[in-house]
């Protein structure tokens, strides 16, 4: 679905029209721990977008975006990779490889709970900004990938 914007612009008596096509995005879900944005999902045709609260510097707000094209189902595929990751705490990081960059899945324990972080190349060069999330629980991941029950 598009939202179809028309601009009129009037210069020197002649009349132009602009025509914008948006293609309308939807929200999976989003991770707000104590209303405080931390991660969200959007969808928009095939593709889904994960934003992050950027967590490399505390006294920048910043926010990185990753897309993963939903080709062989992998969006599915990347949500049961993060739960059984919080399941089995592999000690090394899960690297999966994107057409521009890297996503790195780190699993580990907070205050004996299983968590999640993830990691975003934003590019495959060596030198590559790399942007860390916060540490996300099962129960947020669902809730991130729209699975958390209603």
């Amino acid at each position: 679905m598009y939202i179809q914007y028309i601009d009129l612009y009037i210069f020197y008596e002649q009349v132009f029209i602009s025509y914008i096509l948006s293609k309308v995005t939807i929200e999976v879900g989003k991770i707000t721990p104590g209303g405080i944005f931390a991660m969200k999902c959007e969808k928009s045709g095939d593709n889904y977008y994960f934003t992050y609260k950027d967590n490399t510097y505390t006294h920048i707000n910043e926010q990185k975006t990753f897309k993963i094209q939903d080709i062989d189902n992998a969006f599915e595929t990347l949500y049961t990779m993060v739960k059984e990751g919080i399941e089995t705490q592999p000690k090394e990081a899960t690297i999966l490889e994107f057409p521009d960059g890297f996503l790195y899945l780190m699993f580990e324990k907070s205050f004996g709970v299983k968590c999640v972080r993830f990691g975003h190349a934003t590019s495959k060069s060596e030198s590559a900004v790399v942007g860390y999330s916060s540490l996300f629980t099962k129960k947020q991941i669902d809730k991130l990938f729209g699975k958390a029950e209603k």
